[in-house]
């Protein structure tokens, strides 16, 4: 979400007026289980009967911000199962401080409302999402129409990621 402008930035601060220096045309947008940020009001509240799914090291956003430092430490982990780490060697177990600024949107609503004036866009949460309230997730979809999938959480909706993603395509392709 946060560069989904971004070629068109990046020209206008370098000065560059080069409209031949253009990424791959795409056709839309897909967000399965976005993470819109803090800033967007989605996140679904504590609950002791819950385990959570990350923790936070606050500290660190903290002091990356004021003095720049602790940039690269670990600041979002995740608490997958460690069963899932083993048999996932690609699974990412933390987020540091500058991995999560720089997918965290700025102005969520602005930017997918952005995103949805250039092209379609199709949005997918889980019903029974660990992270986020899925209807405010939803929200956010076309004309606030993001689709909510019974019985998926945050990674579960990843296995049948096809199911919901290859027909939206087909169709926005036609």
């Amino acid at each position: 979400i946060k560069y989904a402008s971004w070629p068109e930035k990046k020209q206008q601060q370098s000065g560059e007026n080069d409209k031949s220096k253009k990424l791959p045309k795409i056709g839309g947008y897909l967000l399965l289980s976005p993470q819109l940020g803090y800033k967007s009001n989605t996140a679904r509240p504590s609950d002791p009967n819950r385990p959570e799914f990350a923790s936070v090291n606050i500290l660190a956003f903290i002091a990356n911000g004021i003095f720049g430092w602790m940039g690269h430490s670990k600041a979002v982990r995740f608490n997958y199962p460690e069963s899932v780490l083993t048999n996932d060697p690609g699974m990412v177990p933390f987020n540091t401080v500058y991995m999560a600024n720089a997918i965290t949107p700025e102005s969520p609503a602005e930017q997918v409302q952005q995103m949805q004036e250039m092209l379609p866009l199709g949005l997918w949460v889980g019903e029974d999402d660990e992270v986020f309230l899925p209807d405010k997730v939803a929200a956010f979809g076309e004309h606030g129409g993001g689709t909510v999938v019974p019985k998926q959480t945050h990674l579960g909706i990843l296995v049948n990621a096809h199911k919901l993603l290859g027909p939206w395509i087909l169709n926005h392709l036609t």
